[in-house]
């Protein structure tokens, strides 16, 4: 038996557990204590009960951690007798008899193996005990999620009533979208600003039902009815946040904006602009800014503290909990399409998360607080690194690799791990924005005595010129569906350069549309200073 069954074993039978035989036949008896004896396992007792009624006793007033129980014993339909079923605690049981393997399709619940008489040996007997040991972990592991799914429940339940509090309590009319333009969410700011009733207004219900019923109930003039249903239409459907105002019957002016997300569903915020003129409502925007840019830096590391505790918990509980579902910890999946969904969570609560962490980091970047470390860092051996951590990337994309890594002296210094994450994030977009099947090329070179550069260059859609300093801006994404279906937030470029800026490097970008784009990381052989 290999040496981790040996382990298991070990600790699956350790001193303190007992062992119950439960049979009246006095040879099977005997040859089975022999077997236990030349097993791995260790009891602290094997006791014996020949009756269904003496085995009940014993294990009312006993520890056990296995019960063999002879097949003579059992009912036609593979039970256990009722004497020993009943008992309580009930440990887990293995028959033993001619009859067991025709009972084995019982399975009832506290039947864990079966072997036939003639299979009393030492080596099937461990692998029966290994059975029991399985058994009783899985039990305790599922116990142990299902108190964690409960606690999440409740936690989830406490989060959700907060949400329609903040929304109900919001200035601002608030609904939420989903992919086939259906109202999932709105709160009552929204449904007072327009006179909507909850009854009409609620989820389930498409946009153009909801217009047609603002419609019904008097909100437009006669002759702006088609128009303000055609206008809305319009900016629902149109890519990219749109705004508009929309002119009701009884005076009031309501600015609307609409925002698609990432997944296909959309957001519309409504706001009654009425009481503002066009230079009242840009004063208050420049105030809202300045406000904003003055905010006390304490007050957003506390946001941000609890962003990291607020959204990375649950996110981590759902990512693992669809991670360990999907690999049958807690049973076989139903079939394929629920084990790819199951995979989809895991991996969307696995981006986001990385989302999350990447946003944290570049916020101590902007905070000052990026503490380098003095490392000595070989240039190749960093490329070929972060090469490694994306390989599962590059292997889905069929992505090819060039490597003109000369052997000369390529040594910086400055943090290992935080120019890896930088360079990371440049063979990451390089990867995403080449074609399936393309070539990305890796370089180093000393563009002067202090200073060595690592080029990434990829063949991939380019950038327009036009575009080049939007990539550089927090947040910022070129526009255009391919780039959209990449994914991200817009923050790993920042993130990179307030890294080799840290560091006393340059980062430049060279691109031409529908040609490719090469990235340079320019780096002083210097140690950067204390004070970054």
């Amino acid at each position: 038996m290999p040496d981790l069954a040996i382990d298991i074993m070990t600790r699956a039978t350790e001193p303190a557990a007992r062992c119950l035989l439960v049979m009246d036949d006095t040879g099977c008896r005997r040859r089975l204590t022999d077997a236990l004896s030349q097993t791995r396992a260790r009891f602290r007792a094997i006791d014996v009960a020949a009756t269904e009624d003496s085995a009940a006793r014993r294990l009312a007033s006993g520890d056990y951690g296995v019960c063999f129980v002879s097949a003579r014993l059992c009912g036609r339909d593979g039970w256990l007798p009722e004497a020993i079923r009943a008992a309580q605690p009930c440990p887990p049981a293995i028959i033993v008899g001619m009859a067991a393997p025709a009972m084995a399709a019982a399975n009832h619940d506290q039947i864990v193996d079966y072997l036939g008489a003639d299979e009393i040996e030492p080596l099937l007997l461990d692998r029966a005990l290994r059975h029991v040991l399985e058994r009783v972990r899985d039990r305790e592991r599922l116990a142990q999620v299902e108190s964690e799914l409960r606690l999440t429940m409740v936690q989830l339940g406490e989060k959700n009533g907060l949400l329609n509090l903040a929304l109900d309590n919001a200035r601002n009319g608030i609904c939420l979208f989903d992919t086939d333009e259906r109202l999932i969410v709105c709160n009552q700011t929204y449904l007072d600003m327009y006179g909507f009733s909850s009854q009409r207004v609620c989820p389930g219900v498409s946009i153009e039902e909801i217009l047609r019923y603002s419609i019904e109930i008097g909100n437009y003039d006669p002759p702006d009815r088609d128009a303000a249903l055609a206008s809305r239409m319009q900016q629902f459907r149109t890519p990219g946040t749109t705004s508009y105002e929309q002119k009701l019957k009884d005076g009031r002016t309501i600015s609307v904006t609409h925002r698609p997300l990432n997944d296909g569903r959309s957001v519309s915020t409504c706001e009654d602009v009425t009481a503002f003129d066009r230079r009242e409502k840009q004063h208050v925007q420049e105030a809202q800014t300045v406000a904003l840019a003055m905010l006390d830096k304490e007050a957003r590391a506390n946001f941000l503290s609890n962003l990291s505790h607020e959204f990375l918990t649950p996110l981590n509980h759902i990512g693992g909990f669809a991670q360990a579902l999907a690999a049958g910890t807690y049973g076989d999946v139903g079939n394929e399409r629920q084990l790819a969904v199951l995979n989809d969570i895991a991996k969307s609560a696995g981006g986001l998360e990385a989302q999350v962490l990447r946003l944290l980091s570049l916020e101590g970047f902007v905070q000052h607080k990026l503490n380098l470390a003095n490392d000595t860092i070989d240039l190749r051996s960093l490329v070929s690194q972060e090469i490694d951590k994306a390989g599962e990337q590059i292997f889905a994309r069929d992505i090819k690799l060039v490597r003109q890594l000369p052997n000369d002296d390529a040594v910086v210094h400055g943090d290992r791990q935080k120019l890896g994450i930088a360079l990371g994030e440049v063979i990451s977009n390089a990867v995403k924005f080449s074609d399936v099947g393309g070539t990305i090329r890796f370089g180093l070179s000393r563009p002067s005595q202090n200073r060595l550069r690592i080029t990434v260059t990829d063949k991939g859609q380019g950038i327009q010129p036009e575009c080049l300093e939007e990539i550089f801006k927090p947040f910022g994404q070129l526009e255009g569906p391919y780039c959209r279906d990449q994914g991200g937030v817009g923050i790993g470029l920042i993130l990179v350069r307030a890294i080799v800026d840290a560091h006393g490097g340059e980062i430049t970008v060279e691109s031409e549309f529908g040609r490719g784009t090469a990235v340079h990381i320019d780096l002083p052989v210097d140690a950067p200073s204390a004070e970054t």
